[in-house]
């Protein structure tokens, strides 16, 4: 199964924490990736230009290291109308809360049982209260069994960890590897990251490869193709992993110097915003660069 993880990117890299060359093997495997500001910081704490520098520069930071990131999360589930401006500004398509609908947690007498499909307010989705170390398999299973029941709709499970009662808002592996089967053998269940439910009809990008080896200090042009029938606001090449240039006009197109890349095999990537704030990241080009003395050298 494919979950989406939120991630701050002023974490990323610290001990404890992933770094990035794992955040990009998990976007791989089919994983997506989301941004929920720099520091975990609560935003209606926070001046409009300082919800917009944890906003935008968090956003920022993970698009550059080639994760294709379009949906945010507020901290402590902290939202206002202002909150809400500022992550639309910064490019997300979409956005959730920390509550709003019944769940495993907390008695929520008015909420209904799931959220629409689509969401009734695409920045402000609901979900169930945090999973807890105290939220037992059953009464995680129950609460999608009653929206089943009720008509179904969108369910999240919010996990914060998973370890065996590190934290109070945790599920321990065991407890967490019956509610996968569960929700595996369920029928009329299915499973999908916040892009899969919420992006049908989103963008597409491929990069054209190169059609000869590139050579020590040659100039390379990368051009891209796209489906994009929101248009496009921007293209970000990436080399191994990297971000080496960003266009945000047309001809979407990088040129290269090639001087800096070691003489070997690299890969190449492009990663496109549409309109909206979806984001599609092309599958990975394979080319290899040479020394200018020769083949093979």
């Amino acid at each position: 199964m494919r979950g989406t993880f939120y991630v701050n990117s002023g974490l990323v890299g610290e001990p404890r924490h992933l770094t990035f060359d794992q955040l990009r093997h998990m976007q791989a495997v089919g994983h997506e990736i989301a941004g929920q500001t720099v520091s975990h910081a609560r935003l209606t704490d926070l001046s409009v230009s300082a919800m917009r520098r944890e906003v935008c520069v968090d956003r920022e930071r993970l698009l550059a290291q080639g994760l294709a990131v379009d949906a945010f999360a507020y901290p402590f589930g902290a939202y206002s109308s202002t909150a809400r401006d500022v992550v639309v500004s910064c490019g997300y398509s979409s956005a959730r809360l920390a509550s709003g609908i019944a769940g495993a947690g907390k008695v929520c007498a008015r909420c209904p049982y799931a959220e629409s499909i689509p969401p009734r307010r695409r920045f402000a989705i609901r979900i169930p209260a945090g999973v807890q170390r105290t939220s037992t398999v059953a009464r995680l299973t129950g609460a999608v069994a009653r929206a089943q029941r009720r008509g179904g709709g969108w369910v999240q499970l919010l996990i914060h960890h998973v370890c065996d009662g590190c934290y109070r808002y945790s599920i321990a592996p065991g407890a967490l590897q019956r509610l996968l089967r569960w929700l595996s053998m369920r029928p009329g269940v299915e499973v999908r990251t916040v892009s899969q439910l919420l992006d049908v009809g989103g963008p597409t990008v491929r990069v054209v490869a190169p059609s000869s080896p590139w050579r020590v200090g040659r100039w390379a042009t990368l051009p891209v193709r796209f489906d994009a029938p929101r248009g496009v606001r921007r293209v970000r090449y990436l080399v191994d992993g990297r971000q080496v240039g960003v266009r945000s006009i047309s001809p979407w197109r990088l040129k290269l110097y090639t001087g800096e890349l070691a003489p070997g095999r690299h890969t190449l990537r492009a990663l496109l915003e549409d309109a909206r704030g979806n984001a599609a990241l092309s599958r990975q080009v394979v080319f290899v660069k040479r020394d200018r003395r020769g083949p093979g050298r």
